[in-house]
């Protein structure tokens, strides 16, 4: 049997009440862990699957291939192979959410765009164009760009896949990606047939995260879809698949008559990638489990502990509702980043132009009748305003952003690993002047690749 006890320094307990699994048909040797029952199988040569016994039922998950024994609930969190371990899947601990080792190297990083668009017209896109080809050349998952409309506020991009098709021309490697298409605001035929063009500028690269929409001003380019706008988005997911797989759907033509459609040209990736955002709403966590989509998701109004019991109702759902051929749920995190040197200077760096980024947001809020039905902040004097902000600002830096040094970074990032998170996207165009974010870049690389051997360090 490999031997997996070196490797098992990488993982975190949990405070669980074990109980030992019902047999099977492999041989299976229990590791001891505090507070945690690990049983290890050698399924293959040279390899061996670990498990982590929770609860009373179990259900083997090696690799996505789920089976069911008996009464069993098991989840599969790790491979260890002769030279590293790798951290796949999330663990449940007994009525806390999803849990999973604390190492780092689990987790993808891309870049995140939602830019307030205060900038001088000549260099407006410049840190997208010149982040966007430093994450493909530095191994960047991906790069995600939003919608947003008639605002400063994320005002930059109206439409995500046109920033998508210029970031695609410009790259080889990196993931392009909408975070996110408002979907109610357009005809899914549409979102299917921009995105095919940007999968085959890309090569296959592209991804779309969809959401039902806040803003009731953004609706005045579809006011008739605000009210169904949270179904709208969950059908938008039905149709787009089938679009994507080469389907056709039925529409009204010009003359009142039915007519069959699908879209061109045909895509490269046989499916796309698609998230459900989510400012925090579980319901919306739930459907995309039930929906086999991935989660977009961030920290803004929500702590760590609120978003890890919301990621946990999304794997739960995902259980319930996918087959082991629907591949693995995945949580994306947006996070605000900048990292340099010294904690301090970097606090100093950010601290104002996120203060203007948090008014222009609480400005925005405050034209959103909805958003803002529980607190009327169009009421707020500038005196209020800028004390709410500046108190949001201290909380933020010290616990729900990737601020600081990249030590800082690293142990916020075991955190988020901690919870389920799959992707920490970061968000580097809140204000900070575009030079400075470019040339502190190298501190954001640092973390990801300090991330990504932090396993060959503890062997």
């Amino acid at each position: 049997m490999t031997s997996v006890r070196r490797p098992l320094k990488a993982v975190t307990a949990v405070s669980v009440d074990p109980t030992r699994p019902a047999a099977d048909d492999h041989n299976f040797e229990l590791l001891s862990i505090p507070g945690v029952q690990v049983i290890v199988l050698p399924d293959l040569p040279g390899e061996a699957r670990i498990f982590f016994q929770m609860m009373r039922h179990w259900t083997r998950q090696p690799d996505g291939k789920r089976e069911k024994s008996g009464k069993g609930r098991n989840r599969c969190v790790a491979r260890s192979t002769a030279t590293h371990l790798h951290l796949n899947f999330a663990m449940p601990a007994s009525g806390s959410g999803y849990y999973r080792g604390s190492k780092a190297d689990n987790v993808e990083f891309s870049l995140f765009y939602f830019g307030n668009d205060l900038q001088d017209s000549a260099g407006r896109y410049r840190l997208l164009i010149e982040g966007a080809k430093a994450a493909d050349e530095a191994g960047f998952r991906a790069v995600w760009t939003p919608e947003r409309h008639f605002h400063p506020f994320g005002g930059l991009y109206p439409s995500p896949s046109v920033a998508g098709a210029a970031i695609a021309a410009l790259t080889s490697q990196v993931g392009i990606r909408a975070g996110s298409v408002v979907a109610p605001l357009h005809d899914p035929l549409r979102i299917a047939e921009e995105w095919a063009v940007v999968d085959n500028i890309s090569g296959g690269r592209a991804g779309v995260a969809l959401a039902s929409g806040w803003n009731a001003v953004d609706f005045g380019l579809r006011p008739e879809a605000y009210q169904r706008r949270r179904d709208i988005v969950r059908e938008t997911v039905t149709t787009i698949r089938a679009l994507w797989r080469g389907e056709e759907v039925t529409v009204t033509d010009g003359t009142g008559k039915p007519a069959r459609v699908r879209i061109y040209p045909e895509p490269v990736q046989a499916e796309l990638p698609i998230w459900l955002t989510s400012a925090g709403g579980v319901e919306t966590f739930k459907a995309a489990g039930a929906l086999g989509t991935g989660v977009l998701t961030h920290l803004l109004g929500q702590d760590i502990s609120t978003v890890a019991a919301k990621i946990a109702a999304y794997r739960s759902a995902w259980d319930h509702h996918q087959p082991p051929s629907a591949g693995r749920p995945h949580v994306t995190l947006m996070m605000h980043t900048f990292l340099g040197k010294d904690r301090d200077d970097a606090r100093d760096h950010v601290r104002e132009p996120f203060v203007k980024y948090l008014t222009s947001s609480f400005d925005l809020l405050s034209r959103n009748s909805t958003a803002t039905a529980e607190l009327d902040v169009s009421q707020f004097s500038d005196d209020d305003k800028e004390y709410v902000i500046r108190r949001s600002f201290d909380r933020y830096f010290d616990t729900s952003g990737l601020f600081g040094t990249v030590a800082d970074g690293i142990e916020m990032t075991r955190k988020m690993a901690a919870i389920g998170v799959d992707e920490v996207a970061c968000l580097i165009d809140f204000g900070v002047d575009p030079e400075l974010v470019l040339t502190h870049l190298q501190h954001l690389v640092e973390l990801k690749d300090a991330c990504a051997a932090s396993a060959y360090a503890s062997a």
